[in-house]
């Protein structure tokens, strides 16, 4: 394990070092003998050298508490408070030294960006989830670039709210509650009396359930596999004081629904591995959106029940894959307004997929739907589209201006020069629009703002020369030369 590695390596070691905080502390307080000294001391040591600031943070909290509440010399007090006050100077120096001297990366801005695309899973699944595991996938999806994507959500109640909804995040919440009080009575009717490492143990489960509110600590099986393990050993010391049937019931419906939760999910998952049948799973599992996607995407649209399809939609409303891959299906049966209807709830969904708005709109262009183009381009804009929308949508509004309906070409021409903003000549004819509807104020704008550019910046100086001069060419004064890229660029 290299410790100072600048990407990863350290994680394992920083969490088994939070877990084990209290037993330090303890240790060393029981019995300060010159090698437990030494074991503090090589504990602090490859804590900072794991460079995990959450674990700094985490364990300088825990010293600076257990310093106050324990009986020590004033002497052992200055000592725990000054490691506790160290390790907190040391977590919070990136936010006033120069980041590239610390031993990893600063990783507040990804972390932010991670919470973010979480909150906003949640927002599109807020009842079931996505399903296990597939945070990874929502990452990718909702990142604001390429390298703005994780396997985990760096916090585990995020995590779960992704995976499971919220109905899955109340249950292990109410699960984590209901434990605590357990704990909490067994340390104050002292039956930990008898055994002095179960209450360090307690409270090493603690700190590292408040560690991975914001790090992926349980992320990891074998940590989550020490946790649950750490957490029976606690339980095992006082389990004839579990009389209370009120507590009982808790646990046990709150374990029943993640059970239940997890049964679904690999019964669904079983029975696609064991048959050809795609709609078997959804039946066990609706919730399930990766088996939502092998139904849609494998069975012909002419074979697929529209019950389930119903099911589908009602359970992943807000995902856009899923409402994408719907769509696709109705246009492939001819259903052109429900595909339509799904096609925009997809893009508003994720915006930022360009992938299903140029799929939408080329729905929409090869069904001669002009005027839900147009609409939609006055709802959702022309950001997203590749460029080669450009000279379609100056036919479009040109077709449009041939008939009488100039206002009608506004949007069309708006969006072609939105698309291509080193391309003069259409800012040109844009201008020249807007000058026609009455628009003088916003053609002169247009074309200030036209001849900063680099590339349009000559032709729409020359163009505001004669504009200001009342010689501003017609509408279609340069319809040949874009007409003719857009063959060029379908030859």
């Amino acid at each position: 394990m290299n410790l100072l590695a600048k990407y990863g390596g350290y994680n394992h070691l920083a969490n088994i070092l939070v877990f084990i905080t209290p037993l330090v502390t303890v240790l060393l307080q029981k019995v300060r003998r010159p090698i437990n000294i030494l074991v503090a001391l090589c504990f602090l040591l490859l804590l900072i050298f794991t460079g995990a600031r959450g674990a700094w943070i985490v364990v300088g909290a825990y010293i600076a508490i257990f310093s106050l509440i324990q009986n020590n010399t004033k002497l052992t007090k200055v000592l725990y408070m000054a490691t506790s006050v160290s390790l907190f100077v040391v977590a919070l120096a990136p936010f006033f030294i120069n980041k590239g001297s610390l031993f990893r990366p600063y990783s507040t801005e990804s972390r932010l960006e991670y919470w973010r695309q979480a909150l906003e899973a949640v927002k599109e699944k807020p009842m079931f989830g996505s399903g296990p595991g597939t945070f990874s996938l929502v990452s990718k999806r909702l990142q604001i670039s390429s390298q703005f994507s994780s396997w985990f959500a760096h916090s585990q109640p995020l995590e779960i709210a992704v995976e499971m909804g919220i109905l899955g995040l109340l249950a292990f919440g109410w699960l984590a509650v209901c434990y605590v009080r357990i704990m909490l009575r067994a340390l104050h009717k002292k039956h930990f009396s008898s055994d002095q490492w179960t209450t360090p143990l307690f409270w090493g489960l603690v700190l590292i359930f408040i560690y991975s509110f914001f790090e992926f600590v349980l992320s990891y099986f074998v940590i989550w596999l020490l946790f649950w393990a750490a957490l029976g050993v606690c339980l095992s010391r006082f389990v004839p004081e579990l009389k209370k049937k009120s507590t009982e019931y808790s646990l046990g419906i709150s374990i029943g629904i993640i059970c239940l939760f997890y049964l679904l999910w690999t019964s669904s998952n079983v029975v696609a591995l064991l048959t050809d049948r795609h709609d078997l799973p959804l039946l066990i599992a609706p919730f399930d959106i990766v088996r939502a996607k092998a139904y849609l995407v494998i069975t012909p649209p002419s074979l697929q029940d529209e019950r389930i399809k119903r099911a589908i939609l009602y359970f992943n409303k807000r995902d856009p894959d899923v409402l994408y891959e719907l769509a696709k299906n109705y246009a492939g049966i001819d259903q052109l307004q429900n595909a339509a209807r799904l096609y925009e709830k997809a893009v508003q969904s994720d915006p930022k997929n360009k992938d299903i708005k140029n799929t939408f709109f080329e729905f929409l262009l090869t069904h001669q739907m002009i005027n839900e183009i147009r609409d939609e381009l006055v709802l959702l804009g022309s950001s997203g589209l590749n460029e080669e929308w450009t000279p379609k949508f100056y036919i479009i509004g040109l077709e449009y201006i041939n008939k009488g309906n100039l206002e009608k070409a506004v949007p069309f021409w708006q969006a072609a020069a939105s698309l291509s903003p080193s391309w003069g000549h259409m800012w040109i004819e844009y201008a020249s629009l807007l000058l026609a509807v009455g628009q003088r104020q916003e053609a002169r704008q247009l074309l200030q703002i036209c001849q900063k550019d680099t590339y349009a910046g000559s032709h729409c100086r020359e163009a505001l020369y004669y504009f200001d001069k009342d010689e501003f060419p017609p509408i279609g004064f340069y319809k040949n030369v874009i007409r003719g890229l857009h063959r060029l660029g379908n030859s």
